[in-house]
């Protein structure tokens, strides 16, 4: 991720993608693995470069999802 956007994640066949501006399948992949994160006991923080309302949006729900923290 930049600035808080998903930018990029794994697909199904372990395949980078790449995508700015995201794409809904970049967005669903990435909060996927937040899911994923999550079930593991991983904490997800996270630092936001940019206060635009997508990214705010965006990293509210991870934080929602994984309970982690972000910092902007």
């Amino acid at each position: 991720m930049e600035d808080g956007e998903p930018t990029a994640h794994l697909d199904d066949e372990g395949h980078p993608f790449f995508s700015h501006p995201p794409s809904l399948r970049a967005r669903q992949g990435t909060l996927r693995e937040v899911r994923r994160c999550t079930r593991g006991r991983i904490v997800i923080n996270t630092i936001m470069l940019d206060r635009g309302q997508y990214p705010t949006e965006f990293v509210s729900e991870m934080t929602r999802i994984d309970k982690g923290r972000a910092f902007a």
